[in-house]
């Protein structure tokens, strides 16, 4: 019985792979789609399937925890890490790290000591 399924959690599986490989270049889910080669309906649904996520939520998730983790652990400039981390500004790091995490960019640093 168990072989019956493997053709469908190969594509699931590989489908997984091409997101989590793909998803730090690719920075919204209409690219995602497009270098998938399907359709943004099809994508998001096929996403919801494999991940019980939608796939917007998801890259918000990846970029808190990227974000965070990179504040933390860089010695550098919060400038720095804001541009690193895809953000147009430190202003906009900010907004983004106290809607999401609750707190600034500075504040979560200074935790690290």
């Amino acid at each position: 019985m168990a072989g019956l399924f493997f053709p469908v959690l190969k594509k699931e599986e590989y489908f997984a792979h091409f997101v989590e490989e793909n998803y730090p270049r690719l920075k919204t889910v209409r690219h995602m789609a497009n270098e998938a080669h399907m359709s943004l309906k099809s994508f998001e649904n096929k996403f919801n399937h494999v991940f019980g996520i939608s796939p917007g939520r998801w890259m918000v998730q990846r970029k808190i925890q990227a974000v965070y983790r990179e504040i933390l652990t860089s010695r550098q400039p919060l400038t720095v890490v804001a541009d690193k981390c895809g953000f147009a500004s430190l202003s906009h790091m900010s907004d983004f790290c106290k809607k999401h995490l609750g707190e600034s960019p500075s504040q979560i640093r200074k935790k690290r000591y």
